[in-house]
């Protein structure tokens, strides 16, 4: 089997948040009244988390500031995944057998 996948991948990041996680920063770190349009500080990231998950939504939003992006990278135990419409293809493939050459 020959298979070229030619979109976009990208590397992403996950962790399941439980409610104890969300308790703690909130105790410690009062979130943003709205949401953000964009992260720009740890209050902003708790912000658009607390809102995302009242919505049952999901969403991508930049991060501003390396301190913020050091906030979240070390708040969470992060389980980096393959993705993209190339990366779930080649998952998918390598699954049933393909081997890339």
């Amino acid at each position: 089997m020959r298979v070229l996948c030619a979109y976009n991948v990208n590397m992403g990041a996950l962790h399941r948040v439980t409610g104890e996680e969300i308790s703690g920063l909130a105790s410690r770190l009062p979130p943003s009244r709205s949401p953000p349009k964009v992260i720009a500080s740890p209050r902003d990231f708790l912000a658009a988390l607390l809102s995302h998950i009242k919505d049952g939504s999901g969403g991508e939003l930049l991060v501003m500031d390396s301190e913020t992006a050091k906030f979240t990278s070390r708040s969470f135990s992060w389980e980096r995944r393959l993705g993209g419409n190339a990366g779930n293809m080649a998952n998918v493939l390598a699954s049933e057998g393909g081997v890339p050459r």
